[in-house]
């Protein structure tokens, strides 16, 4: 018996498997090929991010807590419990004012 070829036995596995595989038809060839170097250039760069996520939230936890720390030094109250972050509209003029909330984090 001849050997069957790579494309022979993935067609009969999708004429077994119920309707759940099909065979890609055969005008979407060249489309699937540039759909699929997108695909790997976009999870290229989603790692990326993931890792950029990443090392942000380590920078900006340690960012805070040193200026928890800094705080206490200076006598502010429970400075744990607070959460704090920069003012949105001091940040605007170009001023670093950090509100000390009970609210939400802000850490931005």
């Amino acid at each position: 018996m001849a050997k069957k070829s790579k494309i022979q036995s993935w067609a009969e596995k999708c004429a077994d498997s119920n309707g759940t595989m099909m065979m890609l038809p055969d005008g979407l060839h060249d489309e699937s090929d540039k759909f699929q170097k997108e695909s790997d250039a976009y999870l290229e760069l989603a790692r990326e991010f993931d890792k950029k996520t990443a090392e942000f939230e380590v920078f900006a936890k340690n960012f805070w807590h040193k200026i928890r720390l800094e705080l206490e030094k200076k006598g502010v109250k429970e400075i744990f419990a607070k959460n704090i972050g920069f003012n949105e509209q001091a940040k605007k003029d170009s001023v670093k004012v950090i509100n000390l909330t009970s609210g939400p984090m802000q850490m931005r």
